[in-house]
């Protein structure tokens, strides 16, 4: 993936969005790396990216944002401060 943002960096594009069902849980088989997870670590290889402005996730569930994700957001400043989740509703006609 951080191949396909540089790509895309070099391009012209200033600001990617992550994508997936429950993106936050993305290599959740990964080993941990300083207590950080695998989407965390993912975010941190694409904040490298030289000219990437903004980084922003879209489908995140709320059971993967753990504390190394919250902190993310205060050290990775490319980081988009929010996070899109899509709500859904039922209703049932009578």
């Amino acid at each position: 993936m951080v191949d396909e943002v540089k790509m895309l960096v070099d391009a012209g594009v200033k600001e990617v969005t992550l994508l997936g069902q429950i993106v936050n849980r993305y290599g959740r088989q990964m080993e941990t790396a300083d207590g950080k997870g695998g989407f965390v670590q993912l975010l941190e290889a694409v904040h490298e990216v030289e000219g990437l402005r903004r980084i922003r996730f879209v489908s995140p569930h709320p059971i993967g944002f753990r504390q190394d994700l919250v902190q993310a957001f205060t050290y990775l400043p490319s980081c988009a401060a929010t996070s899109i989740s899509p709500c859904r509703a039922a209703a049932t006609a009578s």
